[in-house]
């Protein structure tokens, strides 16, 4: 008896789409983790270093270390000095977000509408620079990039 090699099925790939979609699946699970880990729960609470961070999630410091860095290059925390790291106003407004987005799946299962706000004085149509105004709290810097203040 002669075993027959395993199929090969085709993997057909838009080149285009997979960078865009493997940052979004990396930022998704991060994002989870420093979620389901009290990370953000921590931070929300005041700035710490990655001993601090590490201690109250009961992690590693060296996994508090990795999660930090990642958060700091997604522009959700940044340093605050002493060592010590704090949730950057980007930071503040994406963890307030997942909050309450938190029942999204049930409102898509139940054919409900999902009732939530955006906790910042903020609406999406001011993310183009153009469209930028300062009486809703955000405005754009001469690269471009939008500093998000809360009211």
């Amino acid at each position: 008896m002669t075993l027959s090699p395993t199929p090969t099925l085709p993997i057909t790939v838009a080149l285009d789409n997979l960078a865009p979609l493997g940052a979004a699946v990396t930022t998704v699970a991060a994002l989870n983790a420093a979620e389901d880990l009290g990370a953000f729960d921590r931070l929300r609470s005041g700035p710490t270093n990655a001993a601090g961070l590490a201690r109250d999630c009961a992690i590693g410091e060296r996994g508090a270390r990795l999660l930090l860095s990642t958060l700091i290059s997604l522009g959700l925390v940044e340093p605050a000095g002493d060592g010590r790291y704090a949730l950057t106003a980007t930071g503040a407004y994406v963890t307030h977000l997942r909050s309450s987005l938190s029942g999204l799946g049930a409102a898509i299962r139940d054919d409900r509408p999902l009732v939530g706000h955006a906790p910042i004085n903020w609406s999406w149509s001011n993310c183009h620079p153009r469209l930028v105004n300062e009486r809703h709290g955000v405005r754009s810097n001469r690269d471009g990039l939008l500093r998000i203040n809360s009211t």
